[in-house]
């Protein structure tokens, strides 16, 4: 029997990436390059409910703070969480080309904000009779489930420097992620990435190299 598209990407914890430092970016990396080829690892709503769980080991804060932590997508929540996830990427995707807001288009920001629009917050007593902060949602469906996604693109967006949220720079690679580095150089999304694009360098230097040196004498410059 075939592999699952989680199962076919090597050198990852349950087959998912966590390398864009906010939960909205992972999302969006849950899509993938695999062998040169594009690859969904939400490819059914199991594999949604395994990144789910996976995000929240990865990101607890975004998800405690934000209604039920249990919550987790039913089945019928794969279709809300690939479009928010389309979405976030054309809008992180501007944000990281340094383009104007202008070229947004106006309805991706409306599939974030409609899950943004479910969400409210309110003072409660803790168990210890501490108040604090919850946030909830009004929506018990998809997009009520997904709020914790929202609120970390909300926050990248409105808090964060957009000068730090990048694309992978190896060519080969789709991935996202925000630069949390004191320096502010990281480039790759992982060592490995980075590994691979300098190598596929190195060949097709060599490659440039062998071919030029099989030229007859004078003919690489006219002569």
């Amino acid at each position: 029997m075939g592999r699952t598209a989680t199962e076919r990407v090597e050198g990852t914890a349950g087959g998912f990436l966590f390398v864009g430092e906010a939960l909205a970016l992972d999302l969006v990396n849950t899509e993938v390059v695999v062998r040169g080829k594009r690859t969904d690892l939400l490819d059914a709503p199991n594999a949604l409910a395994a990144w789910w769980r996976a995000a929240r080991a990865r990101y607890p804060d975004a998800f405690g703070g934000a209604g039920d932590p249990a919550v987790s997508p039913d089945d019928g929540a794969l279709p809300a969480a690939t479009a928010l996830r389309e979405a976030l990427r054309q809008i992180f995707g501007a944000v990281a080309d340094g383009r104007d807001g202008r070229v947004i288009a106006a309805p991706d920001l409306s599939v974030l904000n409609r899950v943004l629009a479910t969400g409210y917050q309110a003072v409660v007593i803790d168990g210890g009779g501490a108040l604090r902060p919850i946030v909830g949602s009004r929506d018990t469906g998809p997009d009520g489930t997904l709020l914790p996604v929202a609120r970390s693109a909300f926050e990248l967006l409105t808090t964060k420097d957009p000068a730090r949220l990048h694309r992978c720079s190896n060519d080969r690679c789709v991935l996202l992620f925000y630069d949390t580095t004191k320096s502010a150089t990281r480039r790759w999304c992982s060592v490995g990435c980075m590994n691979r694009a300098r190598s596929a360098a190195r060949y097709r230097s060599h490659l440039a190299e062998k071919a030029a040196s099989a030229l007859p004498p004078g003919a690489a410059t006219g002569g």
